[in-house]
């Protein structure tokens, strides 16, 4: 695989990794209400009376900020899959985007994404009566907005600098040439009969 290609998946896989791991921890806020401390997270609440239990939402900043968090989450394996050298498995030629084009887009994606959930949740806490304070969960979606952002970068660079290639299989399609020689009968051939 191209190394170009490699470093694309490494950044999409970490990219992935942390997006799943905020997405479904209990490190978000951090809540003292009378004599208990409270974790949440988007799906689920940890109480040091009660344990961990998921959390059912009412709360229409919440709802936004899962959806948003999870189409980071879809938007950055739909790029770590378009990372990947599939050509050899699946012998298509046939791809209408360059795949570092794609990939760079769903980055970017993935990066939206992401900024519009923390926005989100983040105007839900303002709204909130109670004092809550933002944990880890929170603060770390911003480097994980600005990793997908600067894979984002790089595979737009790939893309064009062409560092990837064609983006294609190397399987042909046409008629194959067994050395140089060939190429003047080959266009003699195909040639229209009218000319």
């Amino acid at each position: 695989m191209n190394p170009y290609r490699i470093v694309s998946f490494v950044l999409s896989f970490v990219n992935v990794v942390l997006l799943i791991a905020t997405h479904i921890s209990h490190g978000w806020t951090l809540f003292y209400p009378k004599a208990d401390i409270i974790n949440s997270g988007l799906w689920i609440t940890c109480s040091g009376k009660h344990g961990c239990y998921p959390m059912h939402s009412t709360d229409v900043y919440l709802d936004f900020t899962r959806c948003f968090m999870l189409l980071g989450v879809i938007a950055s394996i739909i790029a770590m899959l378009w990372s990947v050298d599939w050509d050899h498995v699946i012998h298509c030629n046939f791809i209408f985007v360059p795949k570092a084009l794609m990939t760079s887009i769903f980055s970017f994606l993935s990066g939206v994404f992401v900024l519009l959930a923390v926005a989100i949740f983040a105007l839900k806490l303002d709204h909130k009566d109670v004092h809550a304070s933002k944990k880890w969960g929170f603060y770390l979606s911003f480097p994980i907005f600005v990793l997908c952002i600067l894979s984002g970068i790089y595979n737009l660079v790939t893309y064009k600098l062409a560092l990837w290639g064609t983006g294609t299989s190397t399987t042909h399609v046409g008629p194959h040439l067994s050395s140089h020689e060939d190429l003047p009968h080959v266009l003699k051939a195909s040639q229209p009969s009218f000319l």
